[in-house]
């Protein structure tokens, strides 16, 4: 069963995740991806890497939070990170975004 797969560096513009696999890690940085789709609570990703793109929303992210433990959203257009609210990941990277919201989490 395919656990790690890096799909970086290609142009994808748009992730759509009912097509991949559940896996440990996933990398699809740099791939101009602007939309994220279809994700569900039964994907278990362990690692996702989504730096360097042109990601503005990340709400579709919520019902994964659970088993992510790295998730990498540097270097995108993200301006509200309403969607970390209550999460618990051990490691979020989101430097280089736009930020206009942070909120506190509880």
């Amino acid at each position: 069963k395919l656990k790690y797969l890096d799909l970086s560096r290609n142009d994808l513009e748009a992730l759509v995740f009912s097509e991949l696999p559940a896996l440990e890690y996933l990398n699809v940085s740099e791939c101009r991806v602007v939309t994220i789709k279809d994700l569900n609570a039964e994907m278990s990703y362990g690692t996702l890497i989504l730096s360097n793109n042109y990601i503005s929303d990340i709400s579709v992210l919520d019902d994964i939070y659970k088993s992510l433990k790295k998730l990498d959203i540097s270097q995108n257009k993200i301006k509200k990170y309403d969607a970390l609210q209550n999460i618990e990941i051990e490691e979020i990277l989101a430097n280089g975004n736009k930020a206009e919201y942070i909120p506190a989490n509880e």
